[in-house]
């Protein structure tokens, strides 16, 4: 394989000629890379429609080269120079006149117009092969699983877009069987893995059944090594069994194929359990025979073989599922806050992370262009039902837990909800009080929210919440003035525009009557955070220090907005990365300081 990529590169690296590659030429060597190279199961079987063959050929090409340059390149600094160079060609398949010239960005980029595919899952990909050359050991499972989220639940995401199945419950049981497939091809390449210094065997595992680095370097696998390989086999056949159900939510015959891909986890664990977890004499794989087997059973639909009931999900697996899940969400859509997140005590962590996720999900269905009405409905729903003991969104789990554990009352998340389906069609707001009632369902709720994980919900605290989310939520308000009017939305007062002398129907309009009424926005929402900014003094450190945060962050947004009343209709108006980053270090400086 290492002369086959350094062929390869010679021919299509950064260093070499670009030749003129057609959309017809390009997607015929994505064939042919897809044919030539060895997998577990059929990447591309029967069960692929037609007219996506061309599409899973181009994806599965990214991933094969993407491999190869993580895997096959002796030197981690040219890996990761050339990464970061199949990261740059890919960006260029998303840009609106992008030209990609190597043979896989081209398919690529007419497989990611097709379908509108997201750039995220492709950059996930890549930061997992990124990861591989700096992390070479993981201590547990869970951080496996977390690599995971990189390495190979991307991949089954691209499949449901793939599919024009994507939602996130389905994303959410599609990560089971992907994960499964990941952690097999770890407990399978033991060998391959050590012979190019990686470590996927868990340390605490290994630690609690005396493997050595020594017994990963032996011909034969010891007794140890063996027992610890089989625990892990049987653990990770619990994966597939709970990918299971997406199958039978998926139309023929694309279920069939994530059928096989699942049975073919399964066969993997099979052979390793043949070899009596023996995994360094001999490579286990999966043979000619088997797959056409595979085929035969994913065709019927059948030949899973039942769960031992003490490997069958616990409410606590399914618990920790979720939490990850929230925590994907948060660490890569909360921005800068997910650091302060992350310097919370864990169980307040947990429940940052669930809230986000929650409120994040909410935001969305209100923010998408082909949201409806029905859609927040159908959510509220499913929170009442999540709520009464049925919970079927990732999120709900971990949001559940949070709720028992910090007490937070569950209007609150209702209240949001209703907050946002004001959000949907044409938005206009009469009065100041409407505003603030507005903001209170949207913004305050969330305070309260937080007052709850923080472990200081008191009356005197929750007074103080509620103009602190008036506070944040205007500002967002006079930020996103030219952004909301595009979506018809106008939060500003009709009284007040009146009071100003601007004509509701000619909003936003430059000159002084808007920049006088800007202004009296500026100071109405100067004397909410006026109001709440007591609050820094009554919560616990570690809450206090994320209040501190926020509200500094979006106070100085605030002045800066202030300064150049006019540029929200130009702009959306934003703070430089080192200013946001120095606020909120000092605002956790001053927790060290307070608690020394």
């Amino acid at each position: 394989m290492a002369r086959s990529i350094t062929l390869d590169l010679q021919r299509l690296g950064p260093a070499s000629p670009r030749g003129q590659w057609s959309l017809a030429k390009s997607r015929s060597y994505c064939q042919d890379l897809t044919r030539t190279h060895y997998e577990n199961f059929s990447v591309l079987s029967c069960f692929v429609p037609g007219n996506l063959l061309a599409d899973f050929r181009a994806i599965y090409a990214f991933c094969r080269w993407a491999d190869d340059l993580g895997d096959e390149i002796s030197s981690d600094t040219e890996s990761l120079s050339l990464l970061n160079w199949w990261q740059d060609e890919l960006l260029e398949c998303f840009q609106p006149h992008g030209k990609p010239w190597h043979p896989v960005h081209v398919a690529l980029a007419e497989t990611i117009r097709r379908h509108n595919l997201p750039k995220e899952p492709f950059l996930d990909l890549i930061a997992a092969f990124k990861q591989d050359r700096a992390v070479k050991e993981y201590e547990s499972v869970e951080q496996l699983e977390d690599y995971c989220t990189r390495s190979a639940n991307p991949v089954g995401h691209l499949v449901l877009h793939l599919a024009g199945a994507f939602t996130p419950q389905r994303a959410f049981l599609s990560d089971f069987t992907c994960t499964g497939l990941q952690l097999a091809n770890f407990w399978q390449d033991v060998a391959r893995d050590r012979a190019i210094g990686r470590i996927y065997l868990p340390g605490d595992a290994r630690t609690r059944h005396g493997v050595s680095i020594n017994d990963l370097d032996s011909p034969h696998a010891s007794g140890a090594l063996k027992k610890l390989i089989l625990e892990l086999v049987s653990s990770t056949r619990s994966y597939f069994i709970r990918g299971e159900p997406l199958e039978h939510e998926l139309p023929f015959p694309i279920n069939r194929q994530i059928g096989l891909f699942r049975r073919g986890g399964l066969c993997i664990l099979d052979a390793i359990e043949q070899q009596q977890g023996d995994v360094l004499t001999q490579r286990p794989t999966v043979s000619k025979r088997a797959k056409l087997m595979l085929i035969a059973t994913a065709a019927l639909g059948t030949g899973i073989k039942p769960l031992p009931a003490k490997l069958k999900a616990t409410p606590h697996d399914e618990l920790l599922r979720s939490r990850a899940w929230c925590q994907r969400v948060a660490r890569t859509q909360a921005g800068n806050f997910f650091p302060a997140f992350r310097l919370l005590p864990r169980d307040q962590f947990e429940g940052m992370c669930a809230l986000y996720a929650f409120m994040r999900s909410t935001d969305d269905l209100a923010d998408d262009p082909g949201s409806a009405a029905s859609c927040l409905e159908n959510w509220d729903n499913a929170l009442t039902e999540a709520l009464n003991g049925h919970p079927t969104h990732p999120c709900h789990l971990a949001l559940l837990d949070a709720v028992t554990r910090f007490g937070i009352d569950p209007n609150w998340l209702l209240e949001t909800i209703d907050g946002v389906k004001q959000d949907l069609g044409a938005v206009r707001i009469g009065t100041l009080q409407e505003l603030e009632s507005y903001c209170y369902k949207v913004a305050s709720v969330v305070g309260l929210c937080c007052l709850a994980i923080w472990g200081a919900n008191t009356d005197e605290n929750r007074s103080l919440a509620i103009p602190a989310g008036y506070a944040l939520q205007l500002t967002n308000i006079l930020r996103d003035i030219a952004e909301d009017h595009q979506r018809d939305r106008i939060y500003i007062p009709t009284d007040i525009m009146v009071k100003h002398g601007v004509d509701p129907k000619a909003w936003p309009t430059k000159g002084l009557a808007f920049q006088s009424l800007y202004q009296d926005m500026v100071a109405l929402n100067k004397n909410y955070y006026l109001k709440a900014s007591e609050l820094t003094k009554k919560l616990p450190p570690a809450g206090a220090a994320m209040f501190r945060g926020i509200f500094g962050v979006y106070r100085a947004l605030l002045e800066t907005m202030a300064r150049d009343p006019d540029a929200s209709l130009r702009q959306r108006t934003s703070l430089k990365p080192w200013h946001k980053a120095a606020i909120i270090g000092r605002a956790w400086s001053s927790r060290w300081l307070s608690s020394g």
